[in-house]
């Protein structure tokens, strides 16, 4: 598996370039003046009117409906990931950087890595945290991954003790040679939450997959000691 790293800061958290990581306008209408003119006793109608029409555009898919737009936690490193909807229940181990600027993926298949150059799950922007389908050993942290649905909860322990809690937004799958690096890394005006693992076809000569599976998932709520707070700007 390897992951582009993102080419600038989201949230002002973001350092460095990506390498690659695992492997409308809307149209404009408008009519012309239309002008009404009645005869009568010595009477003119003249009305003219220049009226733009706007296509209700089809909204990219990197627009969320985040949960709670502009709220989020302060800055505290994650310990453990809960998903109760597919009984994962994993611990955190932090992702730097390779030598070659790819993202580093966990050592181990049962744990899953968050991108430390990042935000913390919970801080605005959108954290990033990877976890292996599987090895040769057996099933990875991420096996059942695809089997969410928009709504099931994430919750994210936090080191200062309070808990993150994301609603899954969204799933979607996508090429990895085409791995959408803006839509996943780019600045958001939300707490977000990315969990990204391998999806697909798997290719023995290149010991990859072919696909990424992303899940977009929005902060909804904390708990412990931490409050949700509000922020207007990036």
């Amino acid at each position: 598996m390897a992951l582009p790293a993102p080419e600038k800061k989201p949230a002002s958290k973001l350092k460095d370039a990506f390498a690659k990581i695992f492997s409308k306008s809307p149209r404009w209408g408008a009519f012309a003046s239309l002008i009404l003119i009645a005869a009568g006793i010595v009477f003119l109608l003249n009305y003219a009117a220049n009226v733009m029409f706007v296509q209700n555009p089809v909204l990219p898919e990197e627009k969320l409906e985040p949960a709670v737009i502009g709220r989020s936690m302060p800055e505290s490193a994650p310990v453990r990931l809960k998903i109760p909807a597919i009984n994962v229940d994993a611990g955190f181990v932090e992702l730097g950087l390779k030598a070659n600027n790819e993202i580093e993926i966990p050592k181990s298949t049962q744990e899953v890595g968050w991108y430390k150059f990042g935000p913390t799950p919970g801080e605005l922007g959108p954290a990033i945290v990877l976890g292996h389908v599987d090895s040769y050993l057996g099933p990875g942290v991420f096996f059942t991954l695809g089997q969410l649905e928009p709504g099931d909860t994430i919750r994210v322990e936090r080191q200062d003790g309070s808990v993150a809690v994301f609603r899954v937004d969204k799933l979607e799958r996508y090429p990895q040679k085409n791995f959408p690096t803006e839509l996943v890394y780019g600045d958001i005006n939300y707490a977000g939450l990315r969990l990204i693992t391998c999806s697909g076809s798997y290719d023995k000569n290149s010991e990859r997959y072919d696909m990424n599976l992303i899940v977009y998932a929005s902060l909804v709520d904390s708990e412990g000691s931490v409050t949700l707070t509000s922020t207007d700007t990036l």
